[in-house]
């Protein structure tokens, strides 16, 4: 009868906490709501598997929520999200049961040294850029967290993802959140009053505009309905949308299963309700890249090979069919003004040109070896948000030797990956690997022109995808091992 009470006081206790927090309406609020509901499942979990299997649901979970991060905010800004809260809570509970059970960390991937001391030097570039740097020092902080909250992740997916069928289940799981995602954009797409509702969610609140205009010289080109869902950024989101249909497609070769078409079919809607047609373009070059080397690689799947081309294409003709011609008049215009221009960095083309001589121009002026600080760059210029370039920002931000890490990392990661492909061998996470490698060669391809720096939210996907390679690197070799060995 005691345990009945306490459960009834405890209910009314949450229920009340719940209701005050909607009541107060803020993000905040709604961040604490859904870490209350979060403690909730995971005490469930606890109590059903034990502590043994825990960490590996938490890290499912973290998967899940990166798309949707519903905000605690963190003095006013969005760094400090929900998802980045779990991902220090797992890491320490990964820290302490090494500890516990006296196993090292990098037990495992002793052959794979860089894939350890290579995000623990960039971990260390941040750390220097922020100890050196230390003007608007809160906000410097957030992106800091935010940062590091990514590299936590992908030493998590390390630790994490032991098994085959481990690293298909985490895809799954991605590309099960990428159709929800597409979902909310076609929502965005069709009903006004749906971005209405996810304005309460953004970090500003966007405006609107039908045609371009000027401000302090600075060219924008407005006015186009691009969908951004809930990460905030059409292209980042667009990018997310090229990633998720390159591994759809990494599925069906692997498991050739039907399901995986229609996970294409909706991240290309994704991607044209974005009207991002540099992802479009770079979606086509790693289709090309996919149908070239896997005949030459791999003979036996040309079958597999015709029957994606076809639905591709078969989807993108369904997608212009069923959107409404102005939009699909937008986009087809957006390609011929690109494609018109002798300038490709033009304001008419990709708008890029300005905002990437003031990130030379705001470099040389002092260059410096650990980067010039982590704060945004628009307290530096008002007219530009961002540098609309990854490496741009890494250079600028973290300095000569943090972009260098970043850029040996990447060179060892695809190396090692490209050496073990052309192996020919015909183990069953060979197409996994293969497609994680064209993802990551299309992420830092894409990287010329945005950034996943922004958001808390965008550096964690892309940390998930670095270590979901490194976990494929990691399961070749030992496949290779045991079949030499025996």
């Amino acid at each position: 009868m005691g345990k009945h009470i306490w459960f009834m006081l405890m209910s009314f206790l949450i229920a009340l906490i719940i209701g005050l927090l909607i009541f107060n309406g803020s993000k905040t609020a709604m961040g604490i709501i859904i870490l209350i509901f979060l403690i909730l499942i995971l005490g469930n979990l606890l109590y059903k598997i034990g502590i043994e299997k825990i960490d590996r649901y938490i890290f499912y979970l973290i998967v899940f929520s990166i798309p949707f991060p519903c905000l605690l905010q963190f003095l006013g800004r969005d760094a400090l999200t929900v998802t980045t809260i779990m991902i220090y809570l797992l890491f320490a509970i990964t820290i302490l049961r090494h500890l516990f059970e006296k196993k090292n960390l990098i037990l495992g991937y002793k052959e794979l040294k860089f894939s350890f001391i290579l995000p623990v030097l960039i971990f260390g570039s941040f750390t220097m850029s922020l100890i050196l740097n230390r003007y608007f020092i809160g906000q410097s902080i957030r992106y800091y967290v935010a940062n590091i909250s990514g590299i936590l992740l992908y030493f998590i997916v390390l630790d994490t993802i032991k098994k085959d069928s481990d690293l298909i289940m985490v895809i799954k799981i991605i590309l099960f959140v990428l159709v929800l995602e597409a979902c909310i954009v076609y929502l965005e797409y069709k009903f006004a009053v749906t971005t209405k509702f996810l304005e309460f969610f953004y970090p500003t609140v966007k405006v609107s505009m039908t045609e371009a205009y000027t401000i302090g010289g600075f060219h924008r080109q407005v006015g186009l309905h691009r969908c951004g869902g809930t990460v905030w950024d059409y292209e980042l989101l667009a990018d997310w949308f090229m990633v998720g249909s390159i591994l759809s497609m990494g599925l069906f070769y692997n498991l050739k299963k039907n399901i995986y078409i229609f996970y294409l079919f909706c991240c290309l809607a994704g991607i044209i309700l974005t009207l991002t047609r540099s992802v479009f373009i770079l979606l086509i070059f790693g289709l090309m890249m996919v149908i070239v080397l896997i005949n030459t690689i791999k003979k036996d799947s040309k079958k597999i090979t015709a029957k994606i081309v076809l639905m591709f294409f078969l989807s993108c003709i369904i997608l212009f069919g069923f959107l409404s011609k102005g939009h699909i008049k937008t986009f087809i215009e957006r390609f011929e003004t690109y494609f018109q221009q002798s300038d490709l960095l033009s304001s008419e083309a990709i708008d890029r040109k300005q905002v990437w001589d003031k990130a030379f121009h705001a470099f040389l002026r002092e260059p410096t070896i650990f980067g010039k600080g982590l704060y945004n760059v628009e307290m530096l210029d008002y007219t530009a948000g961002s540098f609309h370039s990854l490496h741009l920002t890494l250079l600028y931000k973290i300095g000569i030797l943090g972009l260098a890490i970043h850029f040996v990392f990447w060179l060892k990661m695809l190396n090692t990956s490209w050496h073990i492909l052309i192996a020919k061998n015909n183990y069953g996470n060979w197409y996994t690997l293969f497609f994680l490698f064209i993802s990551v060669v299309l992420i830092i391809i894409d990287g010329v022109k945005i950034e996943y720096l922004r958001y808390a939210h965008a550096i964690q996907f892309a940390w998930l995808i670095y270590g979901l390679l490194i976990v494929a690197i990691k399961q070749n070799k030992e496949n290779n091992e045991n079949i030499m060995v025996s």
